[in-house]
């Protein structure tokens, strides 16, 4: 199968703070999207691979992945104004894919493992999604006050990469062009297609603040 790869880059990063976009601050001693862009590199199925990117940080995006001779890898986008419309952008410009795998930037833990998981259980009737489960009491909350205690058996963490058939979310994208979800999953969830999990894991962190990188 011809897998597409997506990694989302355009986002500002605010909760992060600070004037840098978190995608472009070191991780393991390199930029988080590089360490993102070569967490896939052992893979041949991926055969196309972009990822989005913000008009204001275009041209920064394009040097920085020159420098770290990724360039003949991946493409670069330019990103909508939401994360649907970024990935919607990316997908729109893969060529000859049957899947596409959609990556957050700020996930740049991922595993090889975790990518093999997902790819496994990729097909062409069903998204697939990686997912932890809850270890906390999970509260309902209204106004200040609790309202009532979840199940959190039925309840799981999301995380990225998410595989998806190419061809489905082209139709979606054509039928509902004014849908716009968190991920692609909520997507498929809010035009009737199954999602399935896979396993994730908990190294898999996604960067949002400074704490996550021990700042």
């Amino acid at each position: 199968m011809n897998v597409g790869l997506v990694i989302t880059a355009a986002g500002s990063g605010s909760r992060f703070g600070g004037d840098t976009p978190k995608q472009f601050l070191p991780i393991d001693g390199v930029p988080m999207i590089v360490k993102s862009c070569r967490a896939f590199d052992d893979f041949i199925m991926i055969t196309d691979r972009v990822v989005t990117v913000s008009v204001d940080h275009f041209s920064r995006m394009e040097d920085l992945l020159g420098v770290h001779d990724l360039l003949d890898r991946f493409r670069l986008i330019e990103g909508g104004a939401t994360r649907c419309r970024s990935v919607q952008n990316g997908v729109n410009a893969l060529l000859n894919c049957d899947y596409v795998m959609i990556h957050d930037a700020a996930r740049p833990w991922v595993s090889a493992d975790l990518i093999k998981r997902l790819l496994k259980k990729a097909s062409p009737t069903h998204g697939v999604i990686p997912g932890v489960s809850v270890s906390d009491t999970l509260k309902q909350v209204e106004n200040a006050m609790v309202v009532g205690t979840l199940n959190r058996e039925s309840i799981i963490r999301v995380q990225t990469p998410q595989v998806f058939p190419v061809s489905i979310l082209l139709k979606i994208y054509r039928q509902f062009p004014e849908l716009d979800t968190t991920d692609e999953a909520g997507l498929f969830e809010a035009t009737g297609y199954p999602v399935v999990v896979a396993e994730g894991e908990e190294g898999n962190v996604k960067v949002t603040v400074p704490s996550d990188v021990g700042g």
